[in-house]
């Protein structure tokens, strides 16, 4: 069998609002049908005050402690702080310890000249926790960049343990405007229409979930990604979201990267 036809007769659903293109090229190369259903939408603040007086004050003061999540969030922070602000911003942030999540947001932090002190070795929002347990972060400033992927329970550890917390919501989640393309999709992966869905964020999965309860097919949703159709996911945090709706026969990467994803649904695809 031809490269063009390892995934011919097969149909992907790829759920992701930014790089979903080059899923598409990628599997269609492949021979496969694709269907692009995007369940997310990215928010930006469109009043970005609260960030900037954050940000501002960080300048001013500084912070002993930075937490990044992703690069994105990290990358979009920087990319929005003020000419006149930002020498003073990346004098104090060379003062403060940076915490990563994962490798994306390490490499960020490295292109921006931030000297990355600890990454969490499973890339799971559990380490970073786990991190500032055992931490006395009392009268410490900790700022936290937000973007809508699960990382409260960073900001209640630190809290918790005595920082003075700096939320930096740089950007959220939101459901698509339009969802008739996504009430069409849940209809089809639970009649067995649909071989695998790819994820690229654990909103998608809840929202994709919550969307189908509205119309009473949650239940049939996740025995269907148990069963007729495969879920692919990003990397451990996504993974974890879709083990906790008790999804089964989850595609995940050994490095948590687009590309390895996709060579892994093609794997998984071609030996069954």
């Amino acid at each position: 069998m031809s490269a063009e036809e390892t995934l011919s007769g097969r149909t992907i659903a790829v759920t992701a609002e930014r790089r979903a293109h080059q899923q598409v090229r990628y599997f269609e190369s492949r021979g496969a049908t694709v269907r692009w259903v995007p369940v997310v939408r990215t928010i930006e603040p469109t009043d970005r005050a609260e960030v900037a007086a954050a940000t501002a004050q960080i300048a001013i003061d500084g912070i002993d402690i930075l937490i990044a999540h992703t690069g994105q969030s990290l990358t979009w922070w920087l990319d929005t702080v003020a000419t006149a602000t930002r020498p003073q911003l990346d004098d104090a942030l060379q003062n403060a310890r940076v915490f990563t999540r994962g490798s994306k947001a390490s490499s960020a932090a490295r292109r921006a000249g931030l000297h990355v002190d600890w990454q969490a070795p499973n890339e799971v929002v559990d380490d970073m926790v786990d991190l500032l347990r055992g931490m006395d972060m009392t009268s410490l400033r900790c700022a936290v960049l937000l973007d809508g992927n699960d990382e409260r329970p960073v900001v209640e550890m630190a809290r918790a343990r005595g920082a003075t917390v700096i939320e930096l919501d740089v950007y959220r989640y939101g459901l698509p405007e339009e969802c008739s393309d996504i009430d069409k999709l849940v209809s089809d992966i639970v009649a067995g229409d649909i071989d695998v869905v790819t994820f690229t964020a654990s909103p998608a999965i809840r929202h994709l979930r919550s969307l189908a309860a509205t119309t009473g097919r949650s239940a049939d949703l996740d025995a269907a990604f148990s069963t007729v159709c495969r879920p692919a996911v990003v990397g451990p945090v996504c993974a974890a979201t879709a083990t906790a709706a008790s999804w089964g026969q989850i595609i995940e990467p050994a490095t948590a990267r687009l590309i390895p994803m996709l060579d892994a649904v093609v794997e998984a695809l071609a030996s069954t």
